[in-house]
């Protein structure tokens, strides 16, 4: 099986190389491969030489297969005459959709066309494009969600991907272009496989349950070990993976499969022992449940195959070396999809789990008789110190496997990426568990998923603190250009050196796999000594006794403190007392920015917000909050007067009404007490007289001690004159300046009045109307000189603390 599969897939690999493949590294490597495999069946070939034949065949059948139909799935073309127009497209949803830039992606397979001029243009083969959409229309249920399968017509300016200079970031790999859309209508939901919309319905369930538990980059993390959807990771954490070489965390393959296998086959082995082979049948159905969570991609579906192989070999009693499913595996895969084997994610799948099936034992007798001197057997350390040992076996193994792959895509290397996945290798395991029994647990008994969340949003910190720490290590990759290919080749000769003929002769006897090794571990008959079981509980112990600690770091003392985000577009604004009181004001325009930056800023623990207000019912100040009332706990609702009927301001109203939140609606003179001394009054609350949502805006005065906060919503320079007319007393310390700072706002005597000390703008990186005005700007230059002004995508967040008598102005940058 090992010799044939082998074979197989590297004439795959062979017959999928582009002609710049046999560049002089690249013929180095296809000769490495077939010496490989002819040194490892030496044995076989020398005592029946008929056997070198069959090699050759299978060699030959992976060569054929990838010039046979179907091979490469190539998407149909749009006519030439479409590009870059406005025009409509019909199309199913293949997977499920994923939030991008405040909006949400659509990966659309169109198989019809609506040109500008009204023709429908039937496309035979269809092709694959990204719809970025935030409006949904509909006969039947018009604010349900996107879903998998569904139909829908969408309408919008169509970008090329061959004609973009820019593409924007996170769009489908292989689409043929990005629609902006200005409407999406659906058509129809019967299209697509029930069983995929079963399955995307249950990963909508996990993802929901672990972001209403988990907050912040920790609930991102969470999911994306669960899940595989990465969607909920900020960009900037993504990119701290990728430089700390933590990458491979983030995307679930034969690692996270492995986990799951061997954590469950333990557990099988201790509940039913191991003398009927029913015990396989637990492992096996985790292997194919997280296998469906993760969404069946080809890396998780490789990673499945190749971990049911292994139990099937272990229920028949045949060899048990992982090297041989692995082979299996690859060739079941390359005949499904034969383009999938020049792909990376293929690539590194399998150079991984190889790696650690053929170096991780010779590293692992040295690392045992090193923890046997340290920690002998049944020492209360001895335990957990082979665990941490085997963890490092396998990263490194891992890592040198893989070094010259991601060297050659990514062009640098990261040589701290061993070291990092050695520290935070152990909490992953732990944080899979715990985020699976949170998805289990917190649809049915929320209060009961709480406390494991807690557990996992510690396992996920620790590992986005080290990823955060090597990734600002100075040095830590090195550029592998223009010498990428050179080092593939060498690297791999010299591994193929050092393990030698024998090794690879033996590899299939000579080396038990991951799961295997593990299991046999802690299934064992031999039970661990009750000394040393305490050090596994001490974990989870620590764990508990240090979130009061963290809880007393977390907390902001005697002041009152006022963050201003920085957000893609709009405003953001949470107001936290020192008697622990929180009012969030606006939520931005990203659907999930809010939540996420509530995540990042509240202690992990706090699913509450006291008081949330909306000064007005534009789409950039109530996007995040529909996704804030789903993951926290409201205690009242002030609402705007303003009425704009938007689908998301709808959805607001319509998800206030679902969760039962008290809500009043704003009135000028009303006044929330958030705390003994503070207390939040609506100083106007807009008029029938203003059409416009901006004239409508709630404006309020935040007072602590003898300090004030103005914060203006959007309102424009007419609601600044009435309110100047009104009398209304407007001097504040710190100023949110109305409207983003647009030219149309912030008038000179509305300056004069309020005469802040600290002028902070809100200003989204992507804003399209070039706020702040530069005629602005200077208004405040010359009204207030002494000034502070703090725009947010110049500054990041503005953290602006007062004690009632003092202000405190921290920024991000």
């Amino acid at each position: 099986m090992l010799w044939l599969s082998g074979a197989f897939v590297v004439g795959v690999w062979l017959g999928v190389q582009p002609g710049g493949g046999w560049d002089p590294p690249g013929f180095v490597l296809h000769f490495w491969a077939i010496a490989i495999l002819l040194v490892v069946g030496h044995q076989r070939i020398t005592k029946r030489p008929a056997f070198l034949a069959v090699v050759v065949l299978f060699l030959v059948l992976g060569l054929v297969r990838t010039g046979t139909p179907g091979t490469n799935d190539d998407q149909g073309e749009l006519p030439v005459s479409l590009l870059a127009e406005r025009v409509e497209f019909e199309g199913v949803l293949k997977t499920e959709p994923r939030s991008y830039g405040g909006v949400t992606r659509l990966p659309l397979r169109a198989n019809r066309v609506v040109d500008s001029d009204g023709e429908h243009i039937s496309l035979s083969d269809p092709i694959k494009i990204d719809v970025l959409a935030d409006q949904l229309f509909g006969a039947v249920e018009p604010l349900r969600g996107f879903r998998y399968g569904d139909t829908y017509r969408v309408s919008g300016r169509f970008q090329s991907r061959s004609d973009a200079a820019e593409f924007p970031p996170g769009i489908t790999p292989d689409a043929a272009g990005v629609v902006t859309s200005s409407s999406v209508r659906l058509l129809d939901s019967s299209a697509g496989s029930d069983l995929r919309r079963e399955i995307a319905d249950l990963r909508g369930g996990v993802s929901a349950s672990i972001s209403k538990t988990i907050p912040g980059d920790a609930s991102g993390l969470a999911t994306a070990v669960t899940t595989g959807d990465r969607t909920g990771l900020s960009p900037s954490l993504r990119d701290d993976f990728q430089e700390a070489g933590l990458s491979h965390l983030l995307a679930i393959s034969g690692l996270h499969v492995a986990i799951v296998a061997g954590l469950v086959l333990a557990v099988a082995a201790r509940l039913f022992g191991r003398q009927r082979q029913l015990y396989l049948l637990m492992p096996f159905l985790a292997v194919v449940v997280y296998a469906l969570m993760a969404g069946l991609s080809p890396s998780v579906t490789r990673a499945a195959l190749m971990a049911s192989v292994y139990l099937l070999a272990i229920a028949l009693g045949r060899q048990r070396s992982v090297v041989p499913a692995i082979a299996l595996a690859g060739a079941a895969m390359a005949l499904i999809q034969p383009e999938s084997v020049g792909t990376l994610s293929f690539q590194l799948s399998f150079a991984a789990v190889l790696g650690i099936a053929t170096l991780e034992p010779r590293m692992r007798g040295g690392m045992e008789v090193v923890v046997g001197r340290m920690a002998p057997e049944g020492h209360i350390a001895h335990g957990p110190l082979v665990a941490i040992t085997r963890g490092l076996g396998y990263s490194l193994a891992a890592t040198v496997a893989t070094l010259p792959l991601v060297g050659s895509t990514f062009e640098e290397v990261p040589i701290l990426g061993a070291i990092a996945t050695l520290l935070a290798l152990p909490a992953v395991p732990l944080l899979i568990v715990t985020s699976g029994l949170v998805a289990a647990i917190e649809p049915v008994w929320s209060f009961g998923a709480s406390p494991i969340g807690w557990l996992a949003w510690l396992c996920a910190q620790w590992i986005v603190l080290v990823a955060r720490l090597f990734a600002a290590v100075p040095g830590g990759t090195i550029s592998t250009q223009g010498w990428s290919g050179w080092l593939a080749a060498l690297w791999y000769g010299a591994l193929f050196a050092w393990l030698g003929r024998d090794t690879l002769r033996r590899v299939a006897t000579a080396a038990p796999g991951i799961m295997r090794t593990r299991a046999a571990e802690f299934a064992s008959s031999q039970r661990f000594p009750g000394r040393r079981s305490l050090s596994w509980f001490g974990l989870p112990a620590l764990m508990l006794a240090v979130l009061p600690w963290i809880a007393v770091a977390q907390s902001s003392g005697d002041r009152l403190s006022v963050t201003f985000f920085e957000t893609d577009r709009g405003d953001m604004i949470l107001v936290e007392t020192s008697g622990g009181r929180q009012a969030l004001i606006d939520g931005g325009r990203d659907v999930d920015g809010a939540a996420q930056a509530l995540g990042e800023t509240l202690p992990f623990w706090d699913r509450r917000i006291d008081v949330m207000v909306l000064t007005h019912s534009d789409a950039d100040h109530v996007g995040g909050l529909v996704e804030v009332l789903g993951r926290y706990e409201v205690g009242a609702v002030v609402d705007t007067t303003g009425i704009a009927e938007t689908d998301v301001f709808v959805e607001w109203r319509d998800r206030i009404g679902v969760l039962g939140a008290q809500v009043v609606e704003a009135r000028t003179g009303m006044v929330v007490q958030l705390d003994d001394d503070v207390s939040l009054e609506v100083i106007w609350a807009g008029s029938s007289e203003f059409s416009e949502t901006n004239a409508a805006s709630t404006v309020l005065m935040l007072r602590h001690g003898e300090m004030r906060m103005l914060l203006t919503g959007d309102i424009p320079r007419s609601v600044e004159s009435r309110l100047l007319g009104a009398g209304i007393p407007l001097a504040a310390d710190v100023l949110k300046a109305p409207h983003h700072g647009s030219d149309t706002s912030s008038s000179g005597p509305f300056i004069d009045a309020v005469h802040p000390t600290v002028v902070v703008i809100p200003v989204g990186e992507r804003n399209p109307f070039g706020h702040p005005d530069e005629d602005v700007l200077q208004r405040y230059a010359d009204g207030v000189p002494d000034a502070s002004v703090l725009i947010t995508k110049d500054r990041g967040d503005v953290v602006v603390e007062t004690d009632g008598e003092r202000l405190w102005v921290t920024t991000d940058r």
